[in-house]
């Protein structure tokens, strides 16, 4: 259970409200919630909860600017698993009300055609050509959902064998476009490895320094590969 590090006044909800709006919106696109959607306000209404819910336990004081960068990190996770944790919900409700067992259910095709069923298992084996047979039995594995940890101890192997390897990163900066009521997203490639917080926020400032709207808040975005030594 998380511990309150402080309490969210009715002035520190409405600057919350105001500054971390886009990581809402984000998490809002994330699972395809848009506002023509019939259930986007109680999803909103639910991620900015959830928002208050995070500053009131994060370790970080998210109204302090040096703060922004990791408070929404922190955020954006935790209000996509609420997100994720409601949708659940909701389909187990439906499917008690449809009165369907779970091998029925098993039966229903997924949003997935066969078309891209077909191009994603195409794709699957042109990458597993590529790999040792180690490497691939760590895809397999990873693709079933389970951790580092489950599979160095499902194939025999020291956790310190599976070998992170940075491969490209981008950083992307969400502006808030009020007069369109919409959020602009601009992604800058080629991120060296290791980057701080505090080169990220500069980097926020700087551009921000350039642009007419608004910079909400950023994201780095890092693609690894992991294999085994």
């Amino acid at each position: 259970m998380n511990i309150k590090k402080r309490s969210c006044t009715d002035e520190a909800a409405t600057q919350l409200s105001e500054l971390y709006a886009g990581v809402i919106h984000h998490c809002l696109k994330r699972i395809n919630r848009f506002p023509d959607h019939n259930d986007y306000d109680d999803f909103y209404q639910l991620g900015l909860i959830t928002l208050l819910d995070t500053y009131e336990t994060c370790l970080k004081d998210a109204l302090q600017s040096e703060n922004s960068f990791l408070f929404v990190s922190y955020a954006k996770q935790k209000i996509h698993w609420t997100f994720l944790d409601q949708i659940r919900k909701d389909q187990k409700k439906e499917n008690r009300e449809a009165y369907l067992s779970e091998e029925e259910l098993a039966e229903i095709p997924n949003a997935v055609s066969f078309e891209e069923q077909l191009e994603q298992a195409d794709l699957l084996q042109r990458l597993c050509a590529s790999l040792t047979a180690e490497e691939n039995a760590y895809l397999l594995d990873a693709l079933d959902g389970l951790n580092i940890t489950d599979i160095a101890k499902k194939q025999n192997l020291e956790e310190c064998q599976m070998v992170k390897q940075y491969e490209e990163g981008n950083i992307e900066l969400y502006f808030n476009d009020f007069a369109n009521e919409k959020e602009v997203k601009q992604s800058f490639a080629n991120l060296k490895p290791g980057v701080t917080a505090e080169q990220v926020q500069s980097f926020q400032a700087a551009v921000s320094g350039l642009v007419d709207l608004p910079a909400a808040y950023a994201v780095v975005v890092e693609k690894n590969r992991y294999s085994i030594a």
